[in-house]
């Protein structure tokens, strides 16, 4: 929803964000619907990889369109506690 805001000003990306798809682009979408896992540990990971890459390259997108410092070393802290701890 901040990626939606940033793009169109205030919007109302509904209850759960079932209006967000009105609001960003398709392939932001197609790829926000990659984050949600299956039952299983292995769908689990892959679900927390696409999250990981859709934060990271939305939130530049939104830290630069609202001019917005945007801390990567913190970015990079947390990325390698995820493979550390195996969940990436």
């Amino acid at each position: 929803s901040w990626k939606a805001s940033a793009l169109h000003g205030p919007v109302n990306p509904g209850k759960h964000g079932k209006f967000l798809p009105r609001f960003l682009p398709k392939e932001d979408w197609a790829e926000f619907l990659g984050t949600y896992a299956g039952g299983d540990f292995t769908a689990f990971r892959s679900a927390l990889s696409a999250a990981w890459r859709l934060f990271s390259r939305v939130s530049g997108e939104v830290a630069a369109a609202l001019s917005f410092p945007l801390n990567r070393e913190e970015e990079a802290r947390v990325l390698r506690y995820l493979r550390e701890t195996g969940c990436l």
